[in-house]
């Protein structure tokens, strides 16, 4: 394991674990290359619970692949690297005066860094996770609390990011983060606009709700928007690699023994789950 500073963060690179990536024909599952990074408040949390870090990531990419199989085509999740943070205010959160995380400024300052940073561009998506509530300080007062936010047909834009609260040791994120991905993917809210005709309240994965009764299942109308857009020319990056190199590739089985360490289920929510801008 190497250990370096850079930018007030801790990278950590398991170049042990490390597996080749290869150019991806269009005749096997898609894959998206995840890069993720742990904000002061997630990497506290972590530590807080004792926790390996990137194992917790492992297992917690590996939990939203499984999610993923069910998509037309397929896709796959390399995470192709992961970062922990040392300050609070690291150059890639925007705060409100209130303390909260604020979602389209932080969307914002990810993009500025994600631009500016070689080993982040050799991905498809950054991913930051965080602890602090995230609100929505463009809405009416008082600003609305969100659990995550990821551009619309952002998932081969430049620097593609989602961002998406989790509490540390519970993957109370996984699900928003399917959420978010299926948005990146080319899906409304069911209920909204392409998706008018799949009730959000049957509560799929695309609902504005999250913890529904299908929460682990996509509706007809985000599978047919999500194959139609993961399909197309927009959606070029998921077929090659970016990155030449892997921590893991998923959902191919990680060792039973991580799974049960790390065997924690997240408490349901009503608040939104996500917004597509």
């Amino acid at each position: 394991m190497a250990l370096y500073y850079d930018a007030g963060m801790l990278i950590l690179y398991i170049w042990c674990w490390t597996i080749a990536v290869d150019a991806r024909p269009q005749s096997i599952p898609l894959a998206v290359e995840v890069y993720v990074i742990s904000d002061y408040s997630h990497t506290k949390g972590l530590q807080m619970l004792s926790l390996n870090p990137i194992e917790y990531v492992e297992t917690y990419m590996y939990k939203v692949s499984l999610d993923l199989k069910q998509l037309q085509p397929p896709v796959q999740v390399a995470l192709v690297g992961y970062n922990t943070t040392s300050q609070e205010n690291a150059e890639y959160i925007s705060f409100t005066k209130a303390g909260y995380l604020d979602a389209d400024g932080t969307v914002l300052k990810l993009r500025q860094y994600a631009g500016n940073s070689t080993s982040v561009q050799q991905s498809d998506l950054v991913i930051l996770l965080t602890e602090s509530r995230i609100v929505d300080v463009s809405a009416n007062v008082p600003a609305p609390e969100m659990l995550g936010i990821a551009p619309f047909e952002g998932i081969c834009s430049t620097y593609s990011v989602a961002v998406v609260r989790d509490m540390a040791g519970w993957y109370s994120g996984v699900h928003s983060t399917v959420h978010e991905m299926g948005h990146l993917f080319g899906s409304y809210h069911d209920g909204e606009n392409t998706s008018i005709i799949c009730p959000a309240e049957h509560g799929y994965i695309m609902s504005p709700k999250s913890h529904g009764e299908h929460s682990d299942q996509f509706s007809d109308c985000s599978q047919t928007a999500i194959s139609e857009y993961i399909s197309s020319e927009a959606a070029t990056c998921l077929r090659y690699a970016a990155s030449k190199t892997a921590i893991g590739v998923y959902p191919q089985r990680i060792p039973s023994s991580t799974l049960e360490k790390h065997r924690r289920h997240g408490k349901p929510s009503n608040h939104d789950v996500g917004k597509a801008f």
